[in-house]
C-alpha cells in the first residue's frame, strides 16, 4: 500500500513539474501567433512583442525558433533592411521541416525580390509556389496566392496579377485576405485602365476596414484619387484625399504617406490653391529623401518648380526644374529597366517551362517509341512461338499419319486368317 501511495505521489509530482512548461510554451505560442496576426496592420506592436519574445529564446522549440526567425525578417522587411529579411527568410526555408512555415517564409521572400527587383529569382520562387489547397488548406493557399499577386504587381505584369488576385479573392476566408485580395485587385486594374466605376474602391475599403488595415487602405485611397483625377474630376478628388489626413499622418508607412503628398500636391496646385500645393510637395520631398528616383519624388519636384515659376523666382525655379528633369529621366530608365528585366525574367521562366514540355514530350514519344519497340519484340517472339508450335504440329501430324499408312498398308496385304 505505502509502494503505491509513493508511486502515485511521484507521479503527481512529475506532472505538477511539467504543467509550468507546458503553460510556458504554450504562452510563447500565443504570442507569436498574436504577432504574426498583427504585424501588418500595427508594425509598432509587432516589435513590442518580438522583444518580448526574444527575452525568452532560449526556452524556444526549434519550430518556435523558426518562426520568431520569419516575424523577424517580417521587421525587417517591412523597416527596409531588405538584405537582412533576405536572410531570416532563406534560414526558415532551408532549416524548417514545417510545409506551413516553409510556405510563408517562401511568400515573404518573394515579396523583398520584388521589392529588390530581382525578378529572375522571383519568377522562378514564383514558379514553384504552386501549392494546392488540398494540401494546405484554402487559408495558407490564399496567402500564397497573394504574395504571387504583389509580385507580379510590382514586376508590371498587372495581367498576371489580376488573374492571381482574382482567384485569392475567391479562396479568401478571412477579411485580411479578403483585404490584400481587393486591394491587388484595385492596383492591377488601376493601370491596366479597367476601372469602369468607383464600386472596387469601395469594396477594397470596406474590406481594409473590417480587417483594421489601414496602410492597404492608404493604397487604394490615393488609387482612387488618381482615377478621379484622369476623369477630370480634381475637386472630387482632393476631397477624398483630404477626409483621409488623420489616417496618413498616422500609419508609419513613408511610401504611401509620399504618394499621399505628391498627389495632394498636384491636387492643391490644379485647382490653383499654391500655399497648400508648397507644404504638400515639401512633405512629399522629406518623406522620400531616402527613396532614390521614385514617383513621389517627381511629383513633388515638378509641382514645386511650376510654383517657384509663377512666383518670379527664376533660380530657383531653375534649380528645382534641373533637379525634377535629373529625377524624371532616372524614374523613367529606372522604371524602363525594371519593366524590361521583369519581361526578360518572365521570358527565360516561359522559355525554361517551354523547355521542360519540349523534354517532357520528347521523353513521352522516346518512351512510346521504346513501348512499340518491346511490342513488335513480344509479337516477333508470339509469332516464332506460333511458327514453332505448327511446325511441331505438323511434323508430329506427318510421323502419326506416316504410321498410319503404313499400318493401314500392312494390313491391306495380309490375310487376317492365315497371316500371309
Amino acid at each position: 500500500m505505502k509502494q503505491s501511495l509513493c508511486w502515485y505521489f511521484r507521479i503527481l509530482t512529475g506532472i505538477a513539474l511539467l504543467i509550468p512548461v507546458f503553460v510556458f510554451a504554450q504562452s510563447i505560442d500565443e504570442t507569436l501567433r498574436k504577432a504574426e496576426s498583427i504585424k501588418s496592420s500595427d508594425p509598432a506592436r509587432l516589435t513590442q512583442l518580438l522583444d518580448t519574445l526574444a527575452e525568452q529564446s532560449d526556452t524556444f522549440s526549434q519550430q518556435q525558433t523558426y518562426f520568431y526567425t520569419y516575424l523577424t525578417g517580417y521587421k525587417l522587411g517591412f523597416s527596409g533592411d531588405t538584405q537582412g529579411a533576405i536572410g531570416k527568410y532563406s534560414a526558415v526555408i532551408a532549416g524548417t521541416a514545417g510545409t506551413v512555415l516553409k510556405l510563408k517564409a517562401s511568400t515573404a521572400l518573394l515579396n523583398i525580390y520584388a521589392i529588390t527587383r530581382n525578378y529572375n529569382e522571383g519568377y522562378a520562387l514564383a514558379n514553384e509556389l504552386n501549392a494546392p489547397p488540398n494540401k494546405v488548406g484554402d487559408a495558407l493557399y490564399t496567402h500564397v496566392l497573394i504574395g504571387k499577386a504583389i509580385f507580379f504587381n510590382q514586376a508590371a505584369d498587372y495581367d498576371s496579377a489580376l488573374v492571381t488576385a482574382r482567384q485569392a479573392l475567391e479562396k479568401a476566408t478571412s477579411p485580411r485576405l479578403n483585404c490584400f485580395a481587393n486591394n491587388l485587385i484595385v492596383e492591377a486594374r488601376f493601370y491596366l485602365d479597367k476601372i469602369h466605376q468607383q464600386d472596387v474602391f469601395d469594396n477594397a475599403v470596406t474590406a481594409c476596414e473590417s480587417a483594421n488595415e489601414p496602410v492597404a487602405i492608404s493604397l487604394t485611397r490615393v488609387f482612387q484619387a488618381r482615377y478621379l483625377r484622369d476623369e477630370g474630376r480634381s475637386k472630387e478628388a482632393l476631397a477624398l484625399l483630404i477626409r483621409q489626413d488623420e489616417l496618413f499622418n498616422q500609419i508609419n508607412y513613408p511610401r504611401a504617406q509620399a504618394d499621399y503628398f505628391a498627389a495632394l500636391a498636384t491636387l492643391h496646385y490644379e485647382i490653383q490653391q499654391f500655399e497648400q500645393a508648397e507644404t504638400a510637395a515639401n512633405k512629399a520631398l522629406r518623406l522620400s529623401e531616402d527613396m532614390g528616383a521614385t514617383k513621389p519624388r517627381v511629383e513633388a519636384l515638378g509641382v514645386l518648380y511650376k510654383l517657384y515659376e509663377r512666383q518670379g523666382e527664376v533660380d530657383k525655379a531653375f534649380d528645382t526644374y534641373k533637379q525634377y528633369a535629373e529625377m524624371e529621366k532616372a524614374y523613367l530608365d529606372s522604371s524602363l529597366l525594371n519593366r524590361l528585366a521583369a519581361l526578360q525574367a518572365k521570358s527565360n521562366m516561359q522559355a525554361k517551362e517551354s523547355q521542360i514540355q519540349i523534354l517532357d514530350k520528347q521523353n513521352s514519344l522516346l518512351l512510346t517509341a521504346a513501348q512499340l519497340k518491346n511490342e513488335e519484340l513480344e509479337n516477333s517472339r508470339l509469332l516464332i512461338t506460333v511458327l514453332l508450335l505448327l511446325g511441331a504440329i505438323v511434323l508430329v501430324w506427318t510421323v502419326i499419319n506416316h504410321k498410319m499408312h503404313k499400318a493401314l498398308r500392312v494390313q491391306a496385304r495380309t490375310d487376317k486368317l492365315t497371316g500371309v
